[in-house]
Parts: C-alpha cells; structure tokens; sequence
C-alpha cells in the first residue's frame, strides 16, 4: 500500500512537469507603424491553429497608452468599441473557432487624432481553453509630420474620421472649432435624409469628441455632415452589425 502511494506521488509530479503542445502560431509583420493625423494605423496579426482540433483564440489588451483623443480598437471582421479590452473567436463576438489548419487574421486599430504623438499597447493572445499559452505583443503607432500644415493642423478647423470604422454599434467622432458660436454635427443616410442632429449648441474654440450609438440603426453606410462658422466637411461611416 506504501509502495502505490510513493508511485502515485511519482506519477502526479512526472504529470505536472509535462508540457502542453503548441496549438497556434502568431505571426506579425509589423509592430512598429507610423502615419499622419486622422489616419488609421493597422497592425496584422495571423493566427495559424497547428492542433488537430477546433482553437478558440483570444485576444486581451493588457495595456493601451495613447495620446490624448487618440483610440485603439480590438479588430476581426470589423472593430469593437475602444472600451472593449478582450474579444474571441466565439459566438458571442460573432466569430468561430479555428479549423485545424486554418489561418485566421485578427488586428489592432489605432486611430490618431488632434495629437502628433506615439502610442504604446501592448496585446496578449492565446488558447482560449488553455490560457497558460499565450503570446505577449508590443506594438508602437506614431504620427509624422508631413507638412508645415500638420504643425497647426490642431489650430484649424477639421472634422475627423470616426473611429473605430467600421464599427458596431458606437464609433467616436472627433472635431475641431476655431472661433466660438453655433456648431452643427448632423447625421445622414447614404441618399442624403436627415436621420439625426447629433450636435446643434454654441461652442467656445477646442478639440471636441462625440460619441454616436447606431444601436437603433440598421447595418449599412452613412454621412455625418459638421459646420462651424463657414468651415463644412462631410464624411462616411459604416455601420456593421
């Protein structure tokens, strides 16, 4: 009886030394991007499952320091809200599992505005029903200069791509106002109705944001029209659901 449980004892620690197998690569060409103001910076990450079974992969932002007004978003077919931290190839954020064999891309936008600056965020990705393998990513998105005009670009009126984009349901808009008085920030469908009046209020100069919800609405492409003063500037979104 002795003997068995010294075996036993054996056998639990020989068990506890052994190493899962590899189930998925990640494979990322770049972690280092740069581009201009109101632009949209992608980082690709493939995702390869090498298990002889289905994978659900998870990814989880572990850190996201960014510029003022900036945003990063979590991405598969399209991107979820930048308050959303950790997303997976579930049902529950309309994705499936990986086939054995199968490669998949998923990707991290970062969307920088008003600011020239750098961003730092720092991704983890790994088997969904093993958390204990995982891949820690660092990636870096930073702005250039392109012009003397990218210099007061935060001084002049503009009207910004929402990010994220498309989206599902909220996206952020990002605007600039250089003299006080009325600021109008309208909401169209593609033939040009008017579906809402997302801003109509004075405004003193400065860096504004809105935040729209298109949970109402149904998938598809629209305009959303700013004025202020004389400046106008209209812009698609689309809507994904």
């Amino acid at each position: 009886m002795k003997k068995n449980k010294i075996l036993l004892i054996m056998l639990l620690a020989l068990l506890g030394k052994v190493t899962l197998a590899q189930t998925f690569t990640a494979t990322v060409p770049d972690t280092i991007k740069s581009d201009t103001l109101n632009s949209e910076i992608i980082f690709n990450v493939k995702i390869t499952n090498i298990s002889n079974s289905p994978l659900s992969v998870f990814m989880v932002r572990k850190s996201n320091i960014l510029p003022a007004n900036w945003q990063s978003s979590l991405c598969f077919d399209f991107c979820f809200a930048p308050f959303i931290d950790s997303i997976a190839t579930t049902t529950g954020f309309s994705s499936t599992p990986l086939a054995v064999g199968e490669n998949r891309t998923i990707s991290l936008h970062v969307f920088p505005a008003v600011i020239q600056g750098s961003a730092s965020v720092k991704l983890v990705i790994g088997n969904l029903n093993n958390p204990s393998e995982y891949k820690t990513l660092n990636f870096t998105a930073t702005t250039l200069i392109t012009s003397i005009q990218d210099l007061s670009a935060p001084g002049g009126y503009y009207l910004a791509q929402n990010y994220p984009n498309p989206f599902n349901p909220s996206t952020v808009i990002n605007y600039n106002v250089v003299s006080a008085g009325q600021v109008t920030l309208k909401l169209y469908n593609i033939v040009g109705k008017e579906i809402a009046s997302l801003v109509n209020e004075y405004k003193e100069p400065g860096n504004y944001y809105y935040e729209f919800n298109g949970k109402n609405l149904t998938s598809g492409v629209y305009l959303y029209k700013f004025q202020s003063g004389n400046f106008v500037s209209v812009k698609k979104m689309i809507l994904m659901k």
